[in-house]
């Protein structure tokens, strides 16, 4: 396989999403780490560790913060312990059903004199996939609202299978055979009484004391997802208080530097957001501490816990919704605040033509960019907008009470345009209730066949996307004739994060073939067409 930047992303991706088990510890990111097993786990140690104990060698110095081993026996153990430096914490995993399960590998631990000791379960296994979520196995409140969540899968026969593998994975751990089992454990520190060490989880009880006005929980027990394709995802925390059921907190933190700058953009905008009216915009998450850590931004929000927008819709309920999301959208908007033409065209309008032509220009009939911009040219000043930009199904939450919770504010634009955000949100939805795949299998045909309905208001879809359009101009001061150019926007901005997405870690420009499969291409191409 070639030294191309598509493998180089591909295996630091990989390495990287291997050690994701490191936000689990006190202080994801180790200054020096010695590991007692050599292949790709060492090197994926290594690529976290600002410092790394040769193989082989003999570690007793104390001088490390992170010890790494796989089915430790008690020498292995003793050895780790003598390498830690106080307060330092070591990882293990244990693979073999002879250790007794968690109660066993506890009581080695325990012996080998090791305190706060956590026992997790991820899956995909991580020695074969990248995990997507690190589950605590012996915090009960976590594995019930785990379980509440897969139970909100759309179909009756998922829903049927997840249950049969739930019982099957608590019979495994009742009677030892749940592997491999990973764990975090950490050597005692003289000061461990006066809780004064510089570790994520003093932040998160800090952050606790001073927004909750009470004394922080007893226990902190950690939920950790880690899903994403590309090494700049990050990965985020629910935080649940002793035996609560609903999480209290979300951590987000990069899982590498290049990710920061998106987490520093959702501070930024949940700021401004909180601001736009008293009391805040309901649905939108609360900061509730950001500062550094280790050099990189740690991101505390309150944590926002309902039912899956997609988990939910159905035919019935699909108006409700669209317009429920219509009328939260309307907060968001400034409607005596207006952007001048020569300033949103400057900053929004004429760099996204650019680079639409730069990115899609092989592939682009003749005289479409110049239809586009004729299309542009009929908008005028448009009122301030904060535009979350990736407004779906699958970033909203609905609430016992039925309120919206949404999620997701890294690609936010506080300076931004109305419309965008509606006709992103209203075409998924119609893409989610007529089971339109417009995700990893993809049907073109299929998405532009709905698309041209979505814009008939004698269809069913088109019928409510052209009431959630009516209600939003009227109330937001805008006329029925900057729809369409608002429209044909959309589709401009978001073809450029598709693209972005398709050359990820590519040598060379996507090819033809490639830039053709983006959806917002074709849906752009079919708004030109259809001339409404």
């Amino acid at each position: 396989m070639g030294n191309t930047i598509a493998n180089i992303e591909q295996e630091r991706n990989r390495r990287l999403r291997r050690v994701d088990w490191r936000f689990l510890l006190s202080n994801p990111y180790p200054r020096k780490s010695a590991c007692f097993t050599n292949g790709f786990l060492r090197q994926c140690v290594a690529e976290i560790s600002q410092a790394i104990h040769p193989s082989g060698s003999v570690v007793a110095d104390a001088d490390c913060d992170l010890v790494v081993a796989v089915n430790p026996n008690a020498a292995t153990l003793r050895a780790a312990w003598s390498a830690l430096e106080p307060g330092g914490s070591l990882y293990s995993e244990w693979h073999s059903p002879l250790v007794g399960g968690e109660t066993g590998i506890r009581k080695r631990l325990q012996t080998a004199q090791f305190i706060d000791i956590e026992c997790y379960w991820a899956w995909p296994l991580p020695d074969y996939h990248a995990s997507a979520f690190w589950l605590p196995i012996d915090a009960w409140a976590v594995l019930r609202y785990f379980r509440v969540r897969y139970q909100q899968e759309r179909t009756i026969w998922r829903r049927i299978k997840h249950e049969c593998l739930w019982t099957l994975w608590h019979a495994a751990r009742r009677t030892g055979l749940l592997l491999p089992v990973s764990t975090i454990a950490r050597k005692p520190h003289p000061l461990d009484s006066e809780q004064i060490q510089n570790t994520l989880i003093e932040d998160i009880r800090l952050a606790w004391r001073r927004r909750q006005s009470t004394h922080p929980p007893a226990r902190l027990s950690w939920l950790l997802l880690t899903g994403g394709y590309r090494s700049i995802n990050k990965v985020v925390g629910l935080i649940f208080a002793d035996d609560e059921e609903l999480p209290r907190m979300a951590v987000k933190l990069p899982r590498a530097p290049e990710s920061a700058p998106a987490l520093q953009r959702e501070a930024l905008t949940l700021r401004v957001v909180r601001r736009l009216k008293p009391g805040g915009i309901p649905g939108v998450p609360r900061i509730l501490a950001f500062k550094e850590h280790a050099g990189l931004p740690v991101l505390v929000e309150t944590a926002l816990t309902g039912t899956p927008m997609w988990a939910v819709l159905s035919h019935e309920n699909y108006r409700i919704l669209a317009l429920q999301v219509t009328d939260w959208l309307l907060e968001l908007v400034h409607p005596s605040i207006y952007l001048q033409r020569t300033e949103w065209w400057a900053y929004i309008a004429e760099p996204v033509l650019a680079d639409h032509e730069r990115f899609f220009g092989s592939i682009l009939k003749p005289n479409m960019l110049q239809e586009t911009r004729s299309i542009l040219s009929r908008l005028g000043d448009l009122p301030l907008t904060v535009e979350q930009r990736d407004l779906s199904p699958w970033n909203i939450l609905v609430g016992e009470a039925g309120q919206l919770l949404v999620l997701d504010w890294e690609s936010a634009e506080i300076k931004g345009l109305p419309v965008l955000d509606l006709c992103y949100f209203l075409t998924h939805l119609a893409f989610m209730v007529e089971r339109v795949p417009v995700h990893d299998d993809i049907d073109l045909v299929q998405a532009r066949r709905l698309y041209h309905d979505i814009l008939h208001p004698n269809t069913f879809t088109g019928q409510v996307v052209s009431e959630c359009m009516t209600k939003y101009i009227e109330h937001a001061g805008l006329t029925h004739d900057t729809i369409k150019p608002l429209r044909v926007l959309t589709w401009l901005i978001h073809a450029q994060s598709e693209y972005r997405s398709f050359s990820s870690g590519r040598m060379h420009r996507p090819s033809d073939h490639v830039l053709r499969q983006s959806l917002c291409i074709n849906l752009w191409e079919e708004e030109l067409q259809c001339g409404l």
